[in-house]
């Protein structure tokens, strides 16, 4: 398959999930409103614009139950051994999974995260994967001898920014302890010691497992699909600035040419993102960029599909490479056979709320009040 093929291949995937995606869009959004108790737009001057809550009311019913379940012990998961001999490795591994989410993540928000998403949006998903994150930090030396500066360079996460070579003479001393004088009254000088004041930059592997909620409006999969394992083409769209894709290792040359995408945005009100770069900014560093990293099956000659991680944006591939896994996960408080996208609790609770309020609406409100 040509470059051109895959991008056209990558687009009508895209293009085929945002369609089917737009009618559960519109059913998510509107459980977010119920949610929120925003008005429904049927308000009457004169009677009780109340809007019942109890979309709120079911979720937030629901959602300690589930925490709890989860956290109210003291390991989220727990392996069993499965032979004599396993006990100390299963021990071991619980310790150490528990630890990754507990401690390098922020494991009780990324639950809560989860469940609310599947309450409210129908599915809850996150993504784990390894982040190979590097840290820089700038420290300064001084007074370094030739020896301690050879080690200092030979470590692979140095990098010097600055050298300063300094030239100190060592005088030779008579019996008194005093310099001794050459003919001319100066110092003599026994040998000159060479030290260096160097400004270094190190850089420190922070790699880690990361876990992250994703949020079900930047989640995209092939209509057909009804889990993401079998899935033929599942993404992530993210808006990240070009500074932060040189980050991710992408050559700057090529995040300099891709253009920014006023298309993408989403405008849930205190949930998702805004439209993008609606901002004049003056520092194109931090100009929005849509990234779509796409999980592709692709054929091969030998007639089986592999599985591709490609990273798209703006027409362009940035990085293509063959994986073995799918790192997004996802749950569902009630699935539909067949489907990717079930029902929610509040899908099942939104009918409820319309009518209480509703009813409310016959009650007429006194036009006088004394306060």
């Amino acid at each position: 398959m040509t470059e051109e093929e895959l991008k056209g291949l990558l687009d009508n995937y895209i293009d085929d999930s945002q369609n089917a995606y737009r009618d559960t869009d519109n059913e998510i959004q509107k459980a977010v409103s119920y949610y929120l108790g925003k008005p429904f737009g049927n308000e009457v001057t004169g009677k009780s614009s109340v809007v019942d809550r109890s979309v709120a009311s079911a979720i937030d019913g629901a959602l300690p139950q589930l925490l709890k379940i989860f956290t109210q012990s003291v390991d989220v998961v727990e392996f069993t051994p499965q032979s004599d001999g396993d006990a100390a490795v299963a021990e071991d591994v619980t310790q150490y999974v528990n630890h990754i989410f507990n401690k390098d993540n922020d494991g009780a928000i990324l639950m809560h995260n989860w469940f609310w998403d599947a309450l409210v949006n129908k599915v809850g998903i996150i993504s784990a994967r390894w982040d190979d994150a590097e840290e820089q930090i700038t420290e300064e030396y001084q007074g370094l001898s030739e020896d301690e500066l050879t080690m200092l360079t030979n470590d692979e996460g140095i990098k010097i920014l600055e050298q300063e070579e300094l030239v100190q003479p060592t005088y030779a001393n008579n019996e008194e302890g005093r310099p001794e004088l050459d003919e001319n009254g100066q110092a003599i000088v026994q040998e000159s010691v060479v030290m260096y004041n160097v400004k270094v930059e190190k850089t420190t592997s922070k790699g880690r497992v990361k876990i992250e909620n994703v949020s079900t409006a930047e989640f995209m999969i092939d209509r057909h699909a009804d889990c993401i394992k079998d899935a033929r083409f599942v993404a992530q769209r993210k808006m990240l600035t070009r500074s932060e894709l040189v980050a991710m290792g992408f050559d700057k040359d090529i995040v300099a040419e891709l253009t920014t995408d006023d298309e993408i945005g989403l405008n849930i009100e205190g949930l998702q993102f805004n439209p993008v770069n609606e901002v004049n900014n003056v520092d194109p560093s931090q100009e929005l960029i849509a990234l779509y990293e796409c999980y592709i099956d692709i054929g091969e000659e030998d007639g089986m599909a592999k599985k591709h991680r490609i990273c798209y944006a703006s027409k362009q591939i940035l990085s293509d490479e063959e994986i073995d896994y799918v790192p997004f996960y996802s749950i569902c408080p009630f699935p539909v056979p067949h489907t990717f996208y079930g029902q929610s609790m509040a899908d099942r609770t939104m009918e409820l709320q319309f009518i209480k309020s509703v009813s409310y609406t016959h009650l007429t409100l006194p036009t006088n009040r004394e306060v």
